[in-house]
């Protein structure tokens, strides 16, 4: 009987900062996270950074909700439109 090794998912950290909390966390679906995080925290201004990089070089895809709802994406310190967000997070 062969001895089959159960796969490893990576883990990605991320981070939430929103008015009134401050969640750090891992997630093996950053898709299926940042969904959750913004049905569930949508009546609030919210920031949510995933680094998708490795420990000495981040990569960080972030999302960031102003006061009149409108919404920002960045990867890597540069503005991105929601196309390409949706694109990194396949």
């Amino acid at each position: 009987m062969p001895f089959y090794r159960k796969e490893k998912k990576k883990k990605y950290p991320y981070k939430l900062i929103c008015e009134q909390d401050e969640i750090y966390g891992h997630t093996d679906d950053p898709r299926r996270t940042i969904t959750s995080i913004w049905t569930l925290y949508k009546k609030h201004k919210k920031y949510i950074c995933i680094d998708f990089g490795k420990i000495r070089k981040p990569e960080e895809l972030c999302i960031k909700e102003h006061d009149n709802r409108q919404v920002t994406y960045t990867f890597k310190n540069k503005e991105i439109n929601k196309e390409q967000f949706k694109q990194l997070l396949k």
